[in-house]
């Protein structure tokens, strides 16, 4: 699976894609595979790493 929220193709929670959701039901479905993370930043330097790392921690399956 490669991961890019639309529209913009940045991180997870930056547009209209409900990855917590997506990544549940692929959890569920027992899915051991790689999710890449092929999206850019929805801003620039290290604000821009530290959102993708907040966005997948909101998206993550507990």
């Amino acid at each position: 699976f490669q991961i890019g929220d639309n529209p913009g193709r940045n991180e997870p929670t930056t547009g209209e894609i409900n990855y917590k959701n997506v990544f549940r039901f692929i959890h569920e479905k027992g899915y051991d595979g790689i999710l890449g993370m092929e999206h850019g930043n929805s801003k620039p330097g290290k604000e821009g790493e530290m959102a993708v790392v907040e966005a997948y921690r909101k998206v993550d399956v507990e």
